[in-house]
């Protein structure tokens, strides 16, 4: 499912809950929300950032499903306050790097769903 601008994958507004454990000079999880999602990525807001490049798991569901989506992704790129107005929230663009299969028709098959 690919878009006509930039991105690589079509992507929808949803808000789903997701944790991220991440590793590097300090480690933990955090639970951040998506404001949009792709079958390529999502984009996470929150004032907290982690640095670009860092690798996470995240674990989710999309709304109304019941499969758990654990994928390992990586920071690609942070938006701070002030940095771009077309963006209005602070937060990470994530790539995932290993979505199986299955996870992937889930997210492709939620995106046709919800598209207007």
């Amino acid at each position: 499912m690919k878009t006509s601008n930039n991105r690589s994958f079509v992507r929808i507004p949803v808000k789903v809950r997701m944790l991220a454990r991440y590793e590097g000079e300090e480690s933990g999880q955090l639970y951040f929300f998506s404001k949009n999602i792709s079958a390529g990525g999502a984009f996470l807001e929150s004032d907290l950032l982690l640095e670009r490049g860092t690798k996470v798991y995240l674990e989710f569901t999309l709304p109304n499903t019941q499969n758990l989506i654990i994928v390992k992704s990586s920071v690609i790129w942070i938006k701070e306050d002030g940095d771009d107005p077309s963006v209005s929230a602070s937060g990470m663009g994530i790539k995932f790097v290993n979505l199986d299969d299955e996870s992937r028709k889930l997210i492709t098959q939620y995106i046709r769903e919800h598209l207007k």
